[in-house]
Protein backbone atom coordinates (compact mmCIF):
# COMPACT_ATOMS: atom_id res chain seq x y z
CA UNK A 1 0.00 0.00 0.00
CA UNK A 2 1.92 3.30 -1.26
CA UNK A 3 1.67 6.05 1.63
CA UNK A 4 0.11 3.66 4.10
CA UNK A 5 0.97 4.09 7.58
CA UNK A 6 0.62 2.99 11.31
CA UNK A 7 0.86 5.21 13.99
CA UNK A 8 1.63 3.89 17.82
CA UNK A 9 2.10 6.16 20.93
CA UNK A 10 3.22 4.85 24.12
CA UNK A 11 3.01 6.52 27.32
CA UNK A 12 6.33 6.62 29.42
CA UNK A 13 4.75 3.64 31.44
CA UNK A 14 4.99 1.62 28.66
CA UNK A 15 1.38 1.14 27.70
CA UNK A 16 -0.32 1.62 24.44
CA UNK A 17 -2.02 5.06 24.41
CA UNK A 18 -2.71 5.24 20.96
CA UNK A 19 -2.96 3.09 17.61
CA UNK A 20 -3.84 4.66 14.53
CA UNK A 21 -4.16 3.65 11.11
CA UNK A 22 -4.17 4.98 7.20
CA UNK A 23 -4.76 1.68 6.09
CA UNK A 24 -8.30 0.54 4.09
CA UNK A 25 -9.57 -2.88 3.63
CA UNK A 26 -8.05 -4.34 0.07
CA UNK A 27 -10.14 -6.33 -1.72
CA UNK A 28 -9.54 -10.35 -2.47
CA UNK A 29 -9.87 -10.26 -5.95
CA UNK A 30 -7.73 -6.63 -6.55
CA UNK A 31 -4.84 -8.63 -8.44
CA UNK A 32 -7.43 -9.54 -10.97
CA UNK A 33 -8.30 -6.34 -12.60
CA UNK A 34 -4.42 -6.19 -13.97
CA UNK A 35 -5.04 -6.35 -17.47
CA UNK A 36 -1.15 -4.85 -18.94
CA UNK A 37 2.08 -6.48 -18.34
CA UNK A 38 5.59 -4.30 -16.99
CA UNK A 39 6.10 -4.46 -20.63
CA UNK A 40 3.38 -2.22 -21.34
CA UNK A 41 3.15 -0.04 -18.41
CA UNK A 42 7.03 0.62 -19.65
CA UNK A 43 6.03 1.56 -22.93
CA UNK A 44 3.40 3.91 -21.69
CA UNK A 45 5.86 5.71 -19.62
CA UNK A 46 8.53 6.04 -22.50
CA UNK A 47 6.07 7.49 -25.10
CA UNK A 48 7.09 10.67 -26.18
CA UNK A 49 9.97 10.35 -24.52
CA UNK A 50 13.31 11.41 -25.83
CA UNK A 51 16.07 8.45 -24.41
CA UNK A 52 19.68 8.38 -24.32
CA UNK A 53 21.15 5.17 -24.10
CA UNK A 54 22.35 6.03 -20.35
CA UNK A 55 18.41 6.65 -19.82
CA UNK A 56 16.81 3.82 -17.68
CA UNK A 57 13.06 3.08 -17.00
CA UNK A 58 12.01 0.37 -15.18
CA UNK A 59 9.16 -0.90 -12.92
CA UNK A 60 10.01 -1.57 -9.64
CA UNK A 61 6.66 -2.72 -8.00
CA UNK A 62 3.26 -3.60 -8.30
CA UNK A 63 1.76 -2.23 -5.57
CA UNK A 64 -1.59 -0.67 -4.19
CA UNK A 65 -2.46 3.42 -4.34
CA UNK A 66 -5.13 4.77 -2.53
CA UNK A 67 -6.48 7.51 -5.55
CA UNK A 68 -8.21 10.17 -3.39
CA UNK A 69 -11.34 11.93 -5.47
CA UNK A 70 -13.83 14.41 -4.32
CA UNK A 71 -13.40 12.97 -0.72
CA UNK A 72 -13.44 9.52 -1.80
CA UNK A 73 -10.71 6.71 -1.71
CA UNK A 74 -10.34 4.26 -4.58
CA UNK A 75 -7.59 1.46 -4.32
CA UNK A 76 -6.08 0.82 -7.92
CA UNK A 77 -3.58 -1.78 -8.49
CA UNK A 78 -0.36 0.05 -9.68
CA UNK A 79 2.98 -0.50 -11.36
CA UNK A 80 5.36 1.82 -10.01
CA UNK A 81 7.90 2.73 -13.07
CA UNK A 82 11.18 4.72 -11.83
CA UNK A 83 12.21 6.52 -14.77
CA UNK A 84 16.02 7.94 -14.47
CA UNK A 85 17.03 10.16 -17.66
CA UNK A 86 20.83 11.02 -16.90
CA UNK A 87 20.70 12.81 -20.14
CA UNK A 88 17.81 15.31 -19.41
CA UNK A 89 18.29 15.16 -15.52
CA UNK A 90 14.63 13.58 -14.86
CA UNK A 91 14.55 11.19 -12.04
CA UNK A 92 10.33 10.39 -11.71
CA UNK A 93 8.21 7.81 -9.82
CA UNK A 94 5.17 7.50 -12.25
CA UNK A 95 2.02 5.45 -11.29
CA UNK A 96 0.76 3.29 -14.18
CA UNK A 97 -2.93 2.05 -13.67
CA UNK A 98 -2.49 -2.09 -14.12
CA UNK A 99 -6.35 -2.33 -14.94
CA UNK A 100 -6.44 0.42 -17.70
CA UNK A 101 -2.89 1.40 -18.44
CA UNK A 102 -3.97 5.28 -16.96
CA UNK A 103 -0.85 7.20 -15.72
CA UNK A 104 -2.17 8.29 -11.93
CA UNK A 105 0.91 10.24 -10.96
CA UNK A 106 4.14 11.45 -11.59
CA UNK A 107 6.09 12.36 -9.20
CA UNK A 108 10.15 14.66 -9.22
CA UNK A 109 12.65 12.41 -7.10
CA UNK A 110 14.80 15.56 -7.53
CA UNK A 111 13.96 17.48 -4.65
CA UNK A 112 16.10 21.27 -4.89
CA UNK A 113 16.45 23.03 -1.53
CA UNK A 114 17.05 27.01 -2.56
CA UNK A 115 19.97 28.54 -0.24
CA UNK A 116 19.45 31.27 2.35
CA UNK A 117 21.56 33.26 3.77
Amino acid sequence: MLGGRVDIQIHKAGRIALVGTSAFTIPGNLRDVQTISADQAISIVSNGKRLAPIDIINVTDLAIFPRRMNGAVELRLVFVVNVNQKSMRVAERVLVDAENGSILEVRSLIHDAAQTH
